[in-house]
């Protein structure tokens, strides 16, 4: 059953924007209803992510039974499978499953689940979509056992982006996703749904589409990719990983404006790193050396525990980088061509900056979303999970076995556009590349009058780290040009100062003798021979052994000091010699 137009057009999905959830995030989703009452109605109200695959995975109210009153999974609600009149529980022997596309080889993670089908009814923007025995992981568990040990219970659960063919046959009854069963009632064009996730950080708003793309979200090339097979997973071919800055100076340690190469390169994959486009996921899980060559440039720490990077918010390089136009760009060889040759998708730090809560940890904490790993079906995947779909666009049409990947925009994107994805849709409209940079201009900060970046792209080898992770420590000619010239102005001042000491010991000679004389022919009352400190301590005039005369200018005379840094001043009372130049004097 579903209402709404009768003639094919894309589903546009409405977001739940009042709330956000974690407990990695924050992460906005779509609040669907699941089962329904006596009188037909939707019975609960769920919260769910967007991105499983095939069934959706909804907790039932069984969830929290061994949490106490402490479950903060209660927050995304929980489906009444007991007292829904349209649910089916367990409609196969085999449980489902709570890790979809390959979670289980990122994360240690374990489950308790039921195939089962219900009633589930969704709201978009041409109206509310009801579709009969929609496939239902109901779980009672779905947990993760941390790189320490500790376990922790997800806190909400997923909706299904579909699946090839759009159904599932069980033993007696089959079980449909929803853009699969919107497609076979000729309400959509095609078995197919586009996720562009936004950021709850920021205020972009996500869009999910059933049977079409928003245009709006997809800027600049589109790259165009095949499953290997009906149902595969997608897993584009990822051949470098970058960091850039879009527009002003670098707010990075040392300057430079651009890293290459910080992906670390499978020798047995020529033609790039397998990585999973998945949204279960949060971060990017990549190899040690991957996750190190990236955080090498950043103010973060690694935390062993939890096998993540936090932020160092102290410092003033994380305000600088999560504010200024800088980004980590992710670049995948494209299975069509496009001008650029690969299509290079552009995460920005201010998306990278997300949070860590309970369970996860006892008080929130600022992390980077990067993920140490090794695949555990040792096939060298990396996985893109939630993070990376905050600034890409994503479509796959299910019964084509076809993918679609774009740079998406920030946080102000042109208004909806939305278009129709035909069965037999090659490629998609986007909006012009400039429209990136144009998303982000009311929310990024360039950085002025900073360290001058450099513009050559620090290259990270790929057999070895170096201690400054890349960036490298070549002076650039403007800095040679500095040093040169700092070096001739002390020279200057070198000089200067050795000709001003040689007046004030010309004069102070000068000023003796005259005093000798005058000593001499005057010997003023109640000084002796000799000259006379106040108390009465003499004075040696001539050098004795190892000792040297001290010379006391009048005061009236110039003095040569040593004071920090600064350049060499003159004024009417101080000469000033820089802190480099300053030489013990005969």
């Amino acid at each position: 059953m579903s209402t709404g137009a009768p003639d094919p057009t894309p589903r546009v999905v409405q977001w739940n924007k009042d709330v956000a959830f974690g407990p990695d995030g924050p992460w906005h989703a779509v609040t669907v209803g699941v089962g329904t009452d006596a009188a037909g109605n939707p019975l609960s109200q769920v919260n769910l992510l967007p991105g499983a695959m095939g069934e959706s995975i909804v907790f039932n109210t069984g969830y929290c039974s061994e949490s106490g009153s402490s479950c903060p999974a209660q927050k995304a609600g929980f489906w009444d499978v007991k007292n829904s009149r349209t649910a089916i529980e367990n409609v196969r022997t085999n449980p489902a499953t709570v890790w979809q596309w390959g979670s289980s080889y990122a994360i240690n993670q374990s489950g308790a689940s039921l195939e089962s089908v219900d009633q589930v009814s969704i709201n978009t923007s041409q109206g509310l979509v009801a579709v009969n025995n929609t496939i239902l992981a109901s779980t009672s568990a779905d947990n993760v056992h941390s790189p320490d040990g500790s376990t922790w219970s997800q806190t909400i659960g997923s909706l299904s982006l579909g699946i090839h063919g759009g159904t599932l046959e069980f033993p007696n009854i089959t079980g449909n996703t929803i853009p699969g069963y919107l497609a076979s009632q000729n309400e959509i064009l095609s078995n197919s749904v586009a996720l562009h996730y936004g950021s709850a950080n920021l205020g972009i708003e996500g869009s999910l589409v059933y049977g079409g793309y928003d245009q709006s979200r997809v800027i600049g090339d589109v790259g165009v990719f095949q499953l290997s097979q009906p149902g595969d997973i997608p897993t584009p071919n990822l051949v470098d990983v970058q960091i850039g800055v879009e527009s002003g100076d670098s707010p990075f340690a040392n300057g430079t404006s651009k890293f290459i190469g910080l992906l670390e390169v499978n020798k047995s994959k020529p033609d790039g790193q397998p990585t999973v486009i998945n949204a279960l996921l949060s971060y990017y899980f990549a190899s040690n050396k991957t996750c190190d060559n990236i955080a090498k440039q950043l103010p973060v720490t690694f935390q062993p525990n939890l096998g993540l990077y936090t932020w160092n918010t102290g410092d003033p390089m994380f305000r600088s980088i999560v504010q200024s136009p800088s980004y980590l760009a992710f670049v995948f060889a494209s299975g069509y061509p496009v001008s650029s040759g690969n299509l290079t998708i552009k995460v920005p730090f201010s998306l990278l900056n997300l949070t860590l809560e309970p369970p996860i940890v006892s008080a929130p904490l600022q992390y980077f979303p990067c993920q140490p790993f090794t695949a555990s079906d040792g096939s060298g995947r990396n996985f893109l999970g939630r993070a990376f779909l905050q600034a890409a666009f994503f479509a796959i049409d299910w019964n084509q076995s076809t993918y679609y990947m774009a740079q998406a925009p920030g946080p102000s994107p042109d208004a909806p556009n939305i278009q129709p994805l035909g069965p037999n849709s090659m490629t998609l409209q986007s909006n012009p590349a400039s429209k990136f940079v144009d998303s982000w201009s009311k929310t990024w900060t360039p950085l002025k009058n900073q360290q001058s970046a450099s513009n050559t792209p620090q290259a990270q080898p790929s057999d070895t780290s170096s201690d400054n992770g890349g960036g490298g420590s070549v002076l650039s000619k403007g800095a040679i040009a500095g040093i040169s010239t700092g070096a001739a102005m002390g020279a200057i001042a070198l000089a200067a100062a050795a000709w001003l000491l040689w007046r004030r010991r010309r004069k102070d000679r000068k000023t003796r003798a005259e005093q000798e004389n005058d000593r001499r022919t005057l010997k003023p009352h109640g000084l002796n021979s000799l000259h006379e400190k106040e108390g009465g301590m003499p004075l040696p005039n001539e050098v004795i052994g190892d000792q040297r005369y001290v010379h006391e200018a009048p005061a009236d005379t110039p003095r040569l000091e040593v004071e920090g840094d600064a350049p060499c001043v003159a004024d009417k009372d101080t000469f000033t010699l820089p802190a480099s130049m300053r030489q013990e004097m005969p």
